[in-house]
């Protein structure tokens, strides 16, 4: 139903400056239109000839035999071929991109797997295209070929945004549902399957049989995440079991103090804890020392862990201890209360851990399989919140693990929040971790970077550990567990002659975790799951506290350091790889081949309209919206609306608005949002607030600033909820929105708090 908004003080703010973006960064969604080939052209002996005979073709065939004697065959190869030679770069080039894609998979790796399948496979029949270019020059010369390429190079962009997002955490939160997930997956699926056939690229997976592995995938896929999200909690997902959106904050203000030439947050941006707050007869001293540098303390009638803290640190520690804070939002992650300032200098404040670390938990006390579950259970949710940030523990390990007084587990001790002294990682002595240590590490070192499947090897072994209590190979020398691992041989699994059935189950767990080839470690989700389902199975009925054991023995001894070979040469650094540059084509001049007409990519025709050549500019995105890429009707719509280089046509704008929005363009979303308002009227409510929200969620600043606004103030029909208004306010600022800060310093909010 339509409704009309009255006139008022909307003052809404609409930024139509065009976006930048760098080369297959930002491309949105785009349909195919399929494309018929009627003729095919192929060379015997240096003659070209043409599978189906028409006047056509027989002229040209007259062209190529009469090109071939005037300049030569590899001249007629070349040019032939030379309008693809870029696209074909960047195919592979793509291809590549999304290959590395696979080993940072989290979620949904069944889809991913078909979709990877599909991409191997063209890749093959493209190499060996473009390695026999002289029996398939008629290839070259079709223009629907020359189009189809332009196509799979918008698809295989698309293909890459689609895997990054359903395989993390965050990504994750652009999909209204699973539901809508696996459709997605099954339409581009489909387009990609009929754009290799009409591309006659041979593959070597049949569509049929496929097929079947599709359905498949996306019903394990879809069941996994299901469940994942219905039993996670612990601040992963809302009171509606949908993904926190605390994500997207989170890595954006992490993305921030990753440049140490940023300063953002500082100290002033931490919580300071009063003084007078504290107890009077509870002071810094060794009674009360844990161990190391963290004292107990009372404060506002709890007890806290104090840390010293050094307040000459770089001003890069002091904006991670600021993103500390944001992370009390898990349960299974140690609160970080803040900073405070006593007689014996600047502490770090976080809550107190009744039992310390897991590790002396068990080498103390007698656990039972119900409460070993419930640790390992709720230490999977804290690393899959940390996961979900983009931050990766690095030192997965029992005794990084605090437990409080209800034996509920605190992921502690990962490398975000420490001293930053490298801007890479770095181990100063391997022999503290190498117990846990990934064997991909281990082999290749610096050659292969930490990834979240590293740190999932190293829960498996953390798993191991909770199960007999005792640390991996106790008292083996670092060399002898380097060999151990490296050969594919882990921890022997020995419940004894009888073992029960939560302890078969338990293995079965560790084993999956602890895989040599990181691509069959579960994802976090799904060994959450496992756990999830043996915690229902063997239930905690009621917390009591711990039996502390009565004799000591062997593995209740710390392990010995003198049969630990220490080197000072075992450090790790991981380091990123640079990407090999593209080659240059060489270009020909012939004027009498009928050659293919060729269109500019998208990403030139940005760079001619920015230096005000609206002509060739206009043409590039023509083309490309004729082959159905949705990024350039954005820009066909734009030149369309603005009357740039063409006859304004705002109606036909609008139209193309709103085909790039259905299609994910958030751009074309805040467009097509603020096009339905005229002279402080809104035309139809309900759709200006969809797609202003689609916009918002697919991160356009503007929109969000706008939105949040809105909310603020409940505006256009919304309720007031002022909470969610600068969620969506600080999201805008954090990008820098001119409006979104300048309404935040109004109202006296810090937007990095």
């Amino acid at each position: 139903m339509e409704r009309r908004s009255r006139k008022g003080d909307m003052d809404f703010v609409l930024r139509f400056a065009p976006p930048t973006r760098e080369p297959f960064a930002e491309r949105r969604l785009f349909p195919s239109r399929q494309i018929n080939i009627h003729e095919e052209i192929i060379i015997h002996g240096g003659l070209y000839e043409i599978g189906e005979s028409n006047e056509s073709n027989e002229e040209l065939l007259n062209q190529l035999k009469i090109s071939n004697q005037l300049i030569g065959n590899i001249a007629v190869i070349g040019e032939s071929s030379k309008h693809f030679d870029v696209l074909i770069s960047d195919i592979l080039d793509l291809i590549k991109n999304i290959l590395e894609l696979y080993e940072t998979i989290q979620f949904n790796k069944k889809i991913c797997d078909c979709l990877i399948d599909r991409i191997e496979s063209t890749e093959m029949s493209i190499k060996s295209l473009k390695r026999h270019k002289e029996e398939n020059v008629g290839y070259f010369l079709q223009q629907n070929i020359y189009y189809g390429y332009h196509k799979f190079i918008d698809l295989l962009e698309r293909i890459r945004h689609f895997i990054t997002d359903i395989s993390q955490l965050h990504g994750l939160r652009k999909f209204k549902s699973v539901e809508k997930l696996k459709e997605h997956f099954r339409n581009i699926t489909r387009e990609f399957d009929d754009l290799v056939i009409n591309l006659r690229l041979k593959v070597t997976y049949s569509k049929k049989d496929q097929g079947v592995r599709d359905d498949e995938a996306a019903e394990y896929d879809g069941a996994a995440l299901t469940k994942f999200l219905e039993n996670v909690d612990g601040g992963i997902t809302t009171s509606n079991k949908k993904i926190n959106p605390i994500f997207d904050e989170i890595i954006i203000k992490r993305s921030q103090i990753s440049d140490s030439k940023k300063v953002k947050f500082q100290t002033k941006k931490i919580t300071k804890l009063d003084t007078k707050n504290y107890d009077s007869n509870n002071t810094l001293n060794n009674n009360n020392n844990r161990g190391g540098n963290i004292h107990k303390m009372s404060y506002e009638s709890k007890f806290v862990a104090c840390k010293y803290y050094d307040s000459e640190q770089s001003p890069r520690f002091d904006n991670e201890l600021a993103m500390l804070q944001l992370l009390n939002n898990s349960d299974n992650i140690i609160r970080f209360l803040g900073l405070s300032d006593l007689d014996e200098g600047q502490v770090l404040i976080f809550d107190w851990a009744e039992y310390g670390d897991l590790q002396s938990l068990y080498e103390k006390y007698t656990l039972d399989w119900p409460v070993k579950l419930n640790i390992a259970l709720g230490i999977c949710r804290g690393l899959s919140f940390l996961h979900g940030c983009q931050i990766l523990h690095r030192e997965i390990r029992c005794q990084n693990i605090m437990i409080n007084e209800r034996l509920e587990p605190k992921v502690a001790n990962f490398n975000f929040g420490r001293p930053a002294k490298y801007s890479r990682y770095f181990v100063e002595n391997i022999t503290a971790v190498v117990h846990w240590l990934a064997p991909e590490k281990l082999r290749q070192g610096t050659k292969v970077k930490f990834s979240s499947k590293c740190d999932i090897f190293s829960f498996g072994m953390l798993l191991w550990e909770i199960a007999f209590d005792v640390i991996p190979y106790r008292d083996w020398s670092y060399t002898n567990i380097i060999d151990h691992v490296k050969a594919g041989k882990r921890e022997s699994i020995d419940f004894g002659p009888n073992p029960s059935e939560v302890q078969k189950d338990f293995a079965k767990i560790i084993r999956a975790a602890w895989q040599d080839d990181p691509t069959l470690r579960p994802g976090l989700h799904e060994l959450f799951n496992q756990l999830y389902d043996l915690t229902q199975k063997y239930p905690l009925k009621e917390f009591t506290p711990p039996t502390r054991k009565n004799v000591m023995t062997d593995l209740d001894k710390k392990p010995s350091s003198s049969n630990l070979d220490n080197n000072n040469n075992n450090n790790i650094i991981i380091d990123g790889d640079n990407d090999d540059p593209i080659p240059e084509v060489t270009d020909y001049k012939i004027d009498f081949l009928p050659m293919i007409q060729p269109i500019l990519l998208i990403e030139e025709g940005i760079k001619l309209h920015k230096s005000g050549e609206r002509k060739p500019a206009w043409e590039c995105f023509q083309s490309h919206a004729k082959l159905g890429n949705h990024y350039a009707k954005y820009w066909k719509a734009h030149y369309l609306t603005e009357g740039y280089h063409i006859q304004k046509d705002i109606k036909q704008g609008t139209k193309f608005f709103k085909e790039a929005a259905d299609e994910e363009v958030a751009d074309s979303q805040l467009r097509y949002a603020f096009s339905l308002y005229h002279d402080q009227i809104i035309q139809d409510t309900d759709a200006f607030l969809q797609y202003l929200t689609l916009a918002a969620e697919n991160g356009n600043a503007t929109a969000q600033f706008n939105l949040g606004r809105m909310y603020y103030a409940g505006m256009v029909g919304l309720n007031r909820d002022k909470e969610k208004g600068l969620q969506y306010l600080k999201m805008a600022a954090l990008k820098n929105q001119p409006r979104a800060i300048q309404f935040l310093n109004s109202v006296k909010i810090d937007r990095y708090i």
